[in-house]
């Protein structure tokens, strides 16, 4: 528990916005921060295995958030890109996301802010360590 008055209600689950899973809230999220991208990128980037990736970028494609295009320098490679829904769903979360942030630090404070990015940066270099 992060307020013991439960005035900081968590942001929209990602799971829930158009029946999206966790995985493919990442991809999204990462094609809208970063624009284009391969799966490969992706994977590098968000530390996911690649099945997971290929499956949220199916599903992805099916809901129509993004476009394939296939490279001309490898043909077996794709550039992943958002549509113009997928780029209005990421705006949507990014915005929720944006929110929560600033009522968490509103009822965190500086220094415990800046302590969580670092022990969340640690988490992250150590889970990158062991993928």
């Amino acid at each position: 528990m992060l307020h013991p008055t439960h005035e900081l209600e968590p942001p929209a689950n990602p799971a829930r916005f158009n029946g999206m899973l966790r995985t493919e809230w990442r991809v999204l999220f990462h094609l809208g921060q970063h624009g284009q991208m391969t799966a490969t990128e992706i994977c590098d980037q968000a530390a996911l295995h690649k099945t997971k990736v290929s499956r949220a970028v199916t599903a992805l494609e099916q809901k129509r958030f993004l476009r394939r295009e296939t490279m001309e320098q490898d043909r077996r490679s794709e550039r992943l890109a958002l549509t113009k829904a997928g780029r209005a769903a990421f705006d949507t979360l990014a915005k929720a996301a944006s929110a929560y942030d600033a009522k968490l630090e509103t009822v965190m404070g500086d220094a415990d802010i800046a302590r969580m990015k670092q022990l969340l940066t640690s988490l992250i270099a150590e889970q990158t360590k062991r993928s």
